[in-house]
């Protein structure tokens, strides 16, 4: 198991104009298998794994964002 950092961007739309009105970065710390983490790290940030990207879009939803965005990856320790 490995954990990694992923900083990306979301974004809320207003949806009477259709428009951005406020913008927002942030990061998470993700436990994935060790395949799974060595081939995110290969690919960097625009260039996410499925299974990766889709559960920024759910987490950016959460938040009530869109993910716009993943900016940086990189492996982190159990501690952050």
């Amino acid at each position: 198991m490995k954990y990694i950092l992923i900083t990306y961007h979301m974004d809320k739309i207003d949806p009477e104009i259709g428009a951005s009105v406020e913008s927002a970065e942030t990061c998470i710390r993700l436990p994935m298998r060790q395949k799974l983490a060595d081939r995110v790290l290969e690919l960097g940030p625009y260039r996410l794994p499925f299974e990766v990207k889709l559960t920024l879009v759910h987490i950016a939803e959460l938040q009530g964002y869109r993910f716009t965005e993943a900016v940086d990856v990189r492996e982190v320790g159990l501690n952050g």
